[in-house]
């Protein structure tokens, strides 16, 4: 193959092959510029889908907050209700004790303990 010389010096080939050359060059970067376009806005696409991933994300864990809390609310309402019941009919069955039944208990719990203090005392 034969070169010349051109009077900017670049050598150029007999056959064209720089003209070739540029313009392969040229093709590629148009391909890589439409690549990188491409890859902006398969990310750009990615990037807004994780967005509205994460909001419904979001969205579902405040509606799963939101019950929990209602059925927390709900069974301790619930428990405090069984509570209060059992203090209602706990009280109602001590105050329908009569006075010597009651007197009589508390003379039981002296008299041990009387006897636990006497037994601890050398």
């Amino acid at each position: 193959m034969q070169r010349t010389v051109r009077p900017d010096s670049a050598p150029v080939g007999a056959d064209g092959s720089l003209s070739r050359l540029l313009e392969t060059e040229a093709r590629l970067a148009e391909r890589l510029a439409a690549a990188e376009a491409e890859a902006a806005r398969i990310r750009a696409a990615a990037v807004e889908a994780a967005r509205t991933a994460e909001a419904a994300f979001e969205s579902e864990l405040a509606a799963a907050v939101a019950a929990l809390d209602s059925d927390h609310a709900r069974r301790q309402a619930a428990r405090l209700s069984e509570i209060d019941a059992e203090k209602r009919r706990r009280t109602d069955a001590l105050q329908a004790l009569p006075a010597a039944v009651i007197s009589g208990l508390a003379d039981e719990v002296v008299e041990r303990l009387l006897q636990a203090t006497t037994r601890d005392t050398p």
